[in-house]
């Protein structure tokens, strides 16, 4: 659900950095933004990325050189075309589209609704 799904998510990664550091100092931390994000980017007033600031920053103030957010993009248009059939190419248009538009790195996602399909 919108802003309960974001509530916990900067405390939790603030943990796991902590957890990460203690071994490791450097290697780059992916995070994810709460899926609903992309669609919902407010800021301050929530739901947005569920992540108002880079985790870890509190403990680390070189954090942001060693954080990415990734966003794991739900292309809604793939889920109306059966994964039997091609894609035409204005859905495919659509979808990139707004892949590009998005900063940092991107994973695009289609769910197939036959899981024998896979």
């Amino acid at each position: 659900l919108p802003n309960n799904a974001g509530h916990n998510l900067l405390s939790f990664y603030d943990y796991l950095v902590n957890v990460i550091r203690q071994t490791d100092k450097n290697t780059l931390i992916f995070y994810e933004s709460v899926t609903y994000g992309i669609y919902f980017p407010f800021v301050n007033g929530i739901p947005g990325t569920g992540i108002q600031r880079v985790p870890g920053l509190l403990q680390d103030e070189t954090a942001r050189k060693k954080s990415v957010l990734s966003y794991h993009y739900y292309c809604w248009l793939l889920e109306s075309t059966p994964s039997t059939e091609n894609m035409p190419s204005w859905k495919r248009y659509l979808c990139d589209k707004v892949r590009v538009q998005l900063p940092g790195l991107l994973f695009v996602t289609h769910m197939h609704s036959n899981i024998s399909m896979l």
